[in-house]
């Protein structure tokens, strides 16, 4: 008589909740990465919309003949350095962008040649062994720094 009374009972044995456990598993894996790949990407599309937005605020400042010197060797682009703060004073730019696709200690490196009306920005990682630089403006054909190679 007991042994039907258990019979009758319903629910899930213990392999089918391994089963569903293990493929829930699984799916949560996959998703963190391609949740990762994704939020890298924008991260890197977004540096690249940021230099976007640089290099039309050089542009507007050089019309307007505010930005007179070529900044031959490079310049560091802080809100405190020389054309940062033009930028900001000549309300070409509200801030200066971060870099948001390297990890810390990056920054914006701006080579500006007034004469010829050409502007380079570079992203700049840590000054450190594993330092990278790479061009972001004039947009190049393909990336092959990290993280930015995800554009390609």
């Amino acid at each position: 008589m007991k042994r039907k009374e258990l019979k009758n009972q319903k629910g899930f044995t213990l392999i089918e909740l391994v089963i569903v456990i293990t493929i829930l598993a699984i799916l949560a894996v996959t998703g963190i990465s391609v949740y990762g790949n994704v939020t890298t990407k924008a991260k890197a599309q977004t540096d690249i919309e940021s230099t976007s937005s640089i290099a039309g605020a050089i542009g507007r400042a050089m019309a307007e003949g505010k930005l007179s010197n070529t900044v031959a060797g490079g310049e560091t682009l802080t809100s405190v350095s020389t054309t940062g703060a033009l930028l900001i004073s000549g309300k070409y730019l509200t801030a200066i962008p971060p870099v948001k696709a390297m990890k810390t200690g990056a920054r914006w490196l701006l080579v500006v040649d007034v004469p010829n009306g050409t502007v380079t920005i570079s992203a700049v990682g840590d000054t450190g062994a594993g330092a990278q630089t790479v061009q972001l403006y004039p947009r190049p054909t393909s990336f092959s720094v990290a993280p930015y190679d995800s554009l390609n």
